[in-house]
This record gives C-alpha cells, sequence and structure tokens, in this order.
C-alpha cells in the first residue's frame, strides 16, 4: 500500500485521530472513517448453510424482524460518488458485504476507479466465479487482497456448508490466479481464509500445506452460526462466543447498503427493520456530516457507558477489531 501510494500523511492522520478517540471512548471519531463497506450487489451463488435458505433467501438474523432481507444491486455511479468524497481520507473500500462479489457486473470498474483514487481495496469470495478471466481483471482493476473462503478440502467436507460449489474446481481457480498474478507480477495479496468446525478440523493441515506450495496466506477461523433455527444446517455452534471487548467499528467504519442506505456496521445488511444513520442523496460532504452526527455520536456513546449487551445487533457479535464480513 505503501508503494503503491495509497498511504499518505492525510490518511495517517485521520486514522490515528480515530485511533485516539476510539481509545478515549469519545463519542466522536475523525473527519471520514478509514473504512468504508459497500454492499454492490447481496446475490449469491454458494447457498451455505449460515447465510441463505435453500431457496435462496437472505436469512434475517433479527429475531424480532420480519424475515426479508431484500435484495438489489448498488448503482456504480452513487458508488463512484461516494468515494470521491472521501478519498483523502479513507484507507480500504470493500466492495461487497453480504454476497459474492464476482457476481456483480460493475466490479472492475468499481475496483479500478477506486485504485486509481489510490484507495486499497478487499473482497472476499466463495471461489467460484474466480475463472481466468474475472482473475485477469481483478489483477488489471489492481485489486489489493482477496481471500477465498473454504469450509473444507474434499467436497463430502466442504458441501456440508457451502452447498452449491465444488472444492476442487474452487482450489484449480486459486491455483490459476496465483499463476496469472505471477506472470503479471502483481502485488495482488492472496488469502485462504479456511472457515473451522468440528467436522472439518481434520482437513485444516492440507489446506495450510496447499497454501505452503502456491506461497500464499493462509487463516483460520471459527466457522459461522449454522442457522439451524430455520430447519436447514447442521445446527454448529462456531466457537468464538460473543465478544465483549469495545467494538472498533462505530469510530473507524461505516457500511453503505445497495439501497444507499448508511449503517454503523455490516452487519445490519441481514437484519431486518435495522434503523440507518442515513440515506446517500450524493449531497457534498453527506459521509463526513452523518459520522459525526448525532445518530453514530449516540451509537458510541451507549456502546462506551452501555456496552454491546445494550444493542440487539450487537450483543452475539463475535467480531473483536475492525475484520471485514465473511
Amino acid at each position: 500500500m505503501l508503494r503503491n501510494g495509497y498511504i499518505t500523511p492525510k490518511k495517517i492522520t485521520n486514522a490515528a485521530i480515530a485511533l485516539f478517540r476510539y481509545l478515549a471512548r469519545s463519542d466522536i471519531s475523525s473527519a471520514y472513517p478509514i473504512l468504508m463497506n459497500f454492499e454492490t450487489w447481496n446475490e449469491c451463488n454458494a447457498n451455505c448453510t449460515f447465510c441463505r435458505a435453500l431457496d435462496g433467501r437472505i436469512y434475517d438474523h433479527n429475531p424480532s424482524g420480519d424475515g426479508v432481507i431484500q435484495k438489489g444491486q448498488m448503482e456504480l455511479e452513487d458508488y463512484k460518488k461516494i468515494i470521491d468524497e472521501v478519498k483523502e481520507s479513507l484507507l480500504i473500500a470493500v466492495p461487497y458485504v453480504n454476497g459474492e462479489p464476482l457476481l456483480y457486473k460493475d466490479l472492475f470498474k468499481a475496483i479500478k476507479f477506486t485504485s486509481d483514487r489510490k484507495i486499497a481495496t478487499i473482497i472476499s469470495t466463495n471461489g467460484m466465479p474466480l475463472n481466468a478471466r474475472n482473475s485477469e481483471a481483478l489483477i488489471r482493476s489492481r485489486l489489493t487482497f482477496i481471500k477465498i473462503a473454504i469450509s473444507g478440502m474434499t467436497q463430502e467436507t466442504h458441501k456440508i456448508q457451502s452447498r452449491l460449489t465444488n472444492i476442487d474446481r474452487i482450489l484449480k481457480n486459486v491455483e490459476q490466479l496465483c499463476q496469472i498474478k505471477n506472470d503479471a507480477k502483481s502485488d495482488l495479496v492472496v488469502m485462504l481464509d479456511f472457515m473451522e468446525y468440528d467436522y472439518n478440523r481434520h482437513e485444516v493441515a492440507i489446506a495450510e500445506g496447499f497454501c505452503n506450495r502456491l506461497k500464499i496466506m493462509f487463516n483460520v477461523r471459527p466457522g459461522n452460526l449454522h442457522m439451524s433455527t430455520w430447519g436447514e444446517g447442521i445446527g454448529s455452534e462456531p466457537a468464538a462466543p460473543p465478544s465483549t471487548n469495545l467494538c472498533d467499528f462505530p469510530w473507524f467504519a461505516v457500511t453503505v447498503d445497495w439501497d444507499k442506505k448508511l449503517y454503523p456496521c455490516c452487519d445490519h445488511v441481514s437484519w431486518s427493520q435495522a434503523n440507518p444513520i442515513d440515506t446517500y442523496t450524493g449531497d457534498s460532504q453527506q459521509i463526513t456530516n452523518i459520522w459525526n452526527g448525532n445518530f453514530m455520536r449516540n451509537f458510541r456513546r451507549i456502546h462506551t457507558t452501555k456496552g454491546r449487551g445494550s444493542i440487539d445487533i450487537c450483543k452475539n457479535c463475535h467480531r473483536s477489531g475492525l475484520a471485514f464480513k465473511e
């Protein structure tokens, strides 16, 4: 990031102020967030047990919600307008939240637009659409970081969670991406992200060996809760308990849903009837105005005085640190 000019004194200052005010438990942050998530399109091809019902409906994680998470695509022009407002302060843009980013028709245009403005970009993919054409397009758009999320190294194990994907094809796609990356002398960072459960733990070492051979990053993390309450999935709880740490998202990050609603974090896009901070209208300086507006100041105040447990959407969250959504 430093070599590409993505880190500037202004961005460092903005991030340092955000960190200071987080540590000071202030109800205001820096002028702009340091990371923004964009729900470019919330459609997906994997049909994972923690995310989708068998018919493709997105699970509503709000136990008191209406059970409906609307699907839609973000207009590229809205994405561009937001990026142009935050470009001098934003460190990282994440152009996906709850969907498969490689299904979004304007993904490569969005990444290139962001890269041209010296902002780092991160995506996570299930790996199925990561064919040669898409891999080459990601390299050309100068994507900064990609993680490929898997839940096994054999099809029998992997399909327990990711019902409609094929691990053999995914691993071949990863190998192909690495070859294209190396041929292009790209500095794209590639990571295989293994979601661990009791039933797939015996395959972790195989995944690590695969990554060592390709010389890519490897990560193991507790898997997501399977939504067995919907009558589907396998009912396996993730190992990570809800965090009691002071969440850093309210001081560092904001999420933009496909319909231009802005939220304090990425989990809001799968929580029906969530209260947005605001709806993006394209007005000048709107992001900086809402970032330290009444909604966010009150949200931070609740976190510092009452903790995560006082907010329904936060009380069962296991994230600690500025993680991005799987």
